[in-house]
């Protein structure tokens, strides 16, 4: 009897093991669990963090175009600046020689006036005019 007392001891012995077993593999179970629900939540984040990064670049792309197709616009816009700067300095220099013409042509105008005048009084003085 001591035999059978004793394999029916560790029969309930090992049954009492198997259930604490049992009972660690479903605590195991349920902490698997939980970390793959955190592992999708985090793969989830993760996969729209890649979508946001995605989209971002794409912007920043499209941003990268419209500063450069600007720049190209400047850069028209600057030579044509440069193209009229070049034309108003020659007007400028044209009109500066016109200026001078013209202040010649007074002065010759004024000696010619004043040669004419000089030359009247000498015929008044003369007693022809």
């Amino acid at each position: 009897m001591k035999n059978e007392e004793r394999i029916l001891e560790l029969i309930a012995e090992t049954l009492r093991s198997i259930d604490r077993h049992s009972e660690q593999f479903e605590r195991l179970e349920a902490e698997v669990k939980q970390i793959n629900e955190r592992l999708d939540r985090h793969q989830q984040q993760f996969d729209r963090q890649q979508e946001q990064l995605e989209y971002n670049q794409e912007q920043i792309d499209e941003k990268r175009e419209q500063i450069w197709t600007v720049l190209r616009m400047m850069e028209k816009q600057q030579k044509r600046l440069d193209n009229h700067g070049i034309a108003i300095e020659s007007l400028q220099e044209r009109t500066e020689f016109i200026h001078q013409s013209s202040l010649e042509q007074v002065k010759a105008y004024r000696t010619m006036t004043e040669l004419l005048m000089h030359q009247n009084q000498i015929l008044r003085d003369k007693g022809i005019l």
